[in-house]
């Protein structure tokens, strides 16, 4: 009877586990710092950009719930190491995760520079007065700081919330009351920022490096990436 007894406690204790875990893999939470156009909040106070859509897309395949956490990048991962959100969007190597390996989007860092601003990019970064803006709160992966290693500029840093708009015109004011020669930040969101509020700045079309973004997950998280890694080479194929 004993036996039987902890045979049987064995098999609901192991049952409980395993329904535990399906249960836990039927909802996933995902965040992210905004980063118009890959992910961001719109107006109307709903979750958009071609990140925020290929997961939502994927695992609605899957029949799976998600949650969606905007804020800034570094606490993002912090709370993804500390087992606390499934996934963070648009990380790389130097943020300390793995890796679902599929791109969700490209980081394509340029200048940003003052409308009036007659140099060229190859001047700018040659010029060894210029002054460049960078963000304190990222991790710069390592090529991006060998590179900047290598030119005369120099940095001066500061933090700012991309989901706020008047953070971003402080931002950005930095480089408008010539405090800076420049800010090295995407293009392509850079762009949609001086159209929206009117900048008097304008971005280079040369890239000063190109680093494809991953979502980032805890190694207690594998099986959940498993499934959503299937899930978003499904949507591609």
């Amino acid at each position: 009877m004993t036996f039987t007894f902890n045979r049987l406690t064995l098999l609901v204790i192991l049952s409980s586990v395993l329904l535990a875990t399906v249960v836990n893999a039927s909802s996933y939470s995902v965040c992210f710092e905004e980063w118009n156009p890959y992910a961001y909040v719109d107006e109307k106070g709903k979750w958009r950009g071609t990140s925020v859509d290929t997961i939502r897309q994927a695992l609605r395949s899957k029949n799976i719930d998600v949650e969606f956490h905007q804020m800034p990048h570094s606490r993002c991962t912090a709370l993804v190491k500390n087992k606390e959100i499934d996934f963070a969007l648009h990380v790389d190597e130097s943020d300390s995760l793995f890796l679902i390996q599929y791109p969700v989007a490209e980081w394509a860092l340029t200048f940003v520079i003052k409308q009036d601003n007659t140099k060229t990019y190859q001047e700018l970064i040659a010029a060894e007065e210029s002054n460049i803006l960078i963000s304190r709160d990222y991790v710069y992966p390592k090529q991006l700081l060998s590179k900047l290693a290598k030119t005369p500029l120099k940095t001066t840093k500061t933090s700012f919330n991309t989901a706020s708009p008047e953070e971003i015109k402080r931002f950005f004011a930095i480089l408008l009351s010539g405090r800076v020669d420049g800010i090295l930040i995407d293009k392509t969101w850079a762009d949609i920022m001086i159209e929206r509020y009117e900048f008097a700045a304008q971005t280079y079309e040369q890239i000063f490096h190109h680093e494809v973004q991953f979502i980032g997950y805890h190694a207690d998280r594998k099986y959940k990436a498993s499934i959503l890694e299937k899930a978003i080479k499904g949507l591609k194929q």
